[in-house]
């Protein structure tokens, strides 16, 4: 048996236009088995999504809720000046520990699938209705 070219509709510069990511609100474990006293709050973004757009280890980004129409959404932006996350680049995927969140308040919450698109800049990505409940 042969392969056969499986047909799929791909966005600019052949990519889809959007993925799924993920973000979290968790405490983390120390070693030592005790958990951090506040939640921090985790983005990831699948690595095949962020081809071309020059993200380095190291690199900050700052992450901005939208008001308005853009109520329920996020921007991911590189920062200009050194503000912000810094990025962890992995083989599977780039991940921005942003930490404890005051607005999210001392309520933990598990991994959730988001949605993640590119714009200029960086990422937008729909917000978990926990969060957005809280903006």
């Amino acid at each position: 048996m042969g392969f056969t070219i499986l047909p799929n509709i791909l966005g600019q510069n052949g990519r889809t236009e959007k993925t799924k990511g993920s973000l979290s609100y968790r405490r983390l474990k120390y070693k030592t088995g005790a958990k951090q006293k506040d939640p921090r709050l985790l983005i990831s973004i699948p690595r095949s999504f962020t081809q071309g757009m020059k993200i380095n280890k190291g690199d900050r980004y700052i992450l901005m809720i939208g008001d308005g129409d853009d109520a329920g959404k996020a921007r991911l932006l590189k920062s200009p000046n050194g503000e912000g996350s810094r990025v962890q680049v992995f083989s599977g995927c780039v991940s921005l520990r942003f930490g404890y969140v005051p607005m999210l308040g001392h309520d933990a919450a598990e991994k959730e699938e988001i949605d993640v698109r590119q714009v200029e800049g960086g990422f937008e990505i729909d917000l978990p209705q926990w969060f957005s409940a809280k903006v």
